[in-house]
């Protein structure tokens, strides 16, 4: 029959904790058995001898030639124990040669002998080291892995919301520039995109006349942007983006406004989107809504004072003068434009008073009528030599009632001539800005 005897812990020291804060609890553990442990051994490199008669010893029993599982481990408050190293513990590893000890070793972890006289005492093998079945149980390499997998976690969570937010806005450029801007597309993702911006009209701003041009294949990258955000002006802005369709080739009025709405970004989008259906239907119109958001009110000021105080030059065209005027209008946004009659009347002030009178006289009732008679008799007076585009070298102070005299100015005599036919009547339409 085989010897059974108790196994007691001799000697033993690590080399390493796998905590990092408080000190070690080592024990040591046979399968199916208690913990045993070991109160003393809470240092690294420090080398524990026992007596074998410690209060905890001995560590368990072997009986005969059976083997246990066994294996020295540190307890983790957080999660499972930390392995030192985990083998068979047999009769046979204690050799009688020495007297009965048993050195295990695993490199980097731990030494420890072991003392059992009676389990291997009709045997002269000489003691063994048990090679570790489990490098891979390390709990240490466990937490790493749950490390790791938490910073993937979180990479690809950051890489969805970044692709959910580019097709967001992909889809609501594309309604931008759908067939017809004035029905809501009938796709399901075209309609849920659209529905995440609050407050946008179903319809779309955009009202373009059918069929639309198809966009250039051109790379758009050179296009400017334009956030709202006060560092460009919308001016520089409208400026670079002309220059882009022109080197693009753009020729078309719907394919620039399409483009043009490609170019807002951020406060700028939002205003767009928040337009009321069919706002936009061309370019002029697109242009002056986009003018009228972000111009500073600074610029609306002086343009307002601009056209009230404007005069037309004695040597000017009358054409040239007329562009000039109807300018200085359109650069005033819609909002804030002066009313049609006041147009009128800051015309008239900007001609001699002869010329003024004359056109009040007419009392044609529009700015273009008045415009169009104006350049109409000028050009006839020049093209028959009755007058010159140079200044006069003095200027007459004859009253509006002498427009017929022998020193009449030719532009006002022809005025005169052409209106025989217009009431003789004042116009009373201007009398807001003293025209009458």
């Amino acid at each position: 029959s085989h010897a059974s005897g108790n196994v007691t812990l001799e000697s033993i020291e690590i080399f390493k904790s796998h905590e990092l804060i408080r000190k070690p609890t080592v024990y040591f553990r046979c399968q199916g058995e208690k913990k045993i442990y070991l109160p003393d051994v809470k240092e690294r490199n420090s080398l524990y001898a026992f007596k074998g008669e410690e209060s905890w010893q001995p560590l368990t029993t072997l009986t005969g030639r059976k083997c246990k599982r066994c294996g020295i481990y540190e307890e983790d408050m957080l999660l499972s124990d930390d392995i030192f190293d985990e083998w068979e513990l047999c009769p046979g590893d204690f050799s009688p040669a020495h007297e009965g000890r048993y050195k295990h070793y695993k490199e980097k972890e731990v030494n420890a002998t072991f003392l059992c006289s009676k389990c291997n005492s009709d045997s002269g093998s000489a003691g063994t080291t048990s090679t570790p079945e489990n490098p891979n149980s390390s709990v240490t390499k466990s937490k790493i892995g749950l490390v790791l997998i938490l910073i993937a976690t979180v990479i690809i969570l950051a890489m969805a919301i970044f692709l959910y937010k580019e097709e967001a806005r992909t889809a609501v450029h594309a309604l931008t520039i759908m067939v017809d801007t004035r029905k809501f597309p009938s796709e399901p993702y075209f309609q849920e995109e659209w529905h995440k911006f609050h407050g946008v009209n179903v319809s779309g701003p955009l009202a373009l006349t059918q069929p639309l041009h198809e966009l250039p294949r051109g790379n758009r990258k050179n296009f400017p942007k334009f956030r709202g955000d006060g560092k460009v002006h919308p001016d520089e802005h409208i400026a670079a983006f002309i220059v882009a369709c022109g080197v693009l080739g753009v020729e078309h009025e719907d394919v620039s406004v399409r483009l043009f709405v490609e170019t807002l970004h951020d406060n700028a989008t939002d205003w767009f989107y928040h337009l009321p259906a069919g706002a936009i239907i061309d370019w002029n119109t697109m242009r002056t809504q986009f003018e009228s958001r972000f111009k500073p009110a600074e610029d609306v000021h002086a343009l307002l004072a601009q056209i009230s105080q404007i005069k037309k030059d004695p040597s000017e065209p009358m054409r040239e003068f007329v562009a000039r005027f109807n300018r200085l209008i359109n650069k005033i946004p819609v909002n804030t434009r002066p009313v049609d009659q006041i147009q009128k009347c800051f015309f008239l002030n900007a001609q001699t008073p002869k010329v003024s009178y004359a056109l009040r006289r007419a009392n044609l009732g529009t700015l273009i009528l008045d415009q169009e008679l104006a350049v109409s008799v000028e050009d006839d007076l020049i093209m028959s030599g009755k007058l010159k585009r140079d200044p006069p070298k003095s200027k007459s102070a004859a009253s509006p009632s002498s427009t017929s005299g022998p020193n009449t100015d030719p532009l006002v005599q022809k005025l005169a001539n052409d209106l025989g036919s217009y009431k003789e009547t004042i116009s009373s339409a201007c009398t807001v800005c003293r025209c009458s």
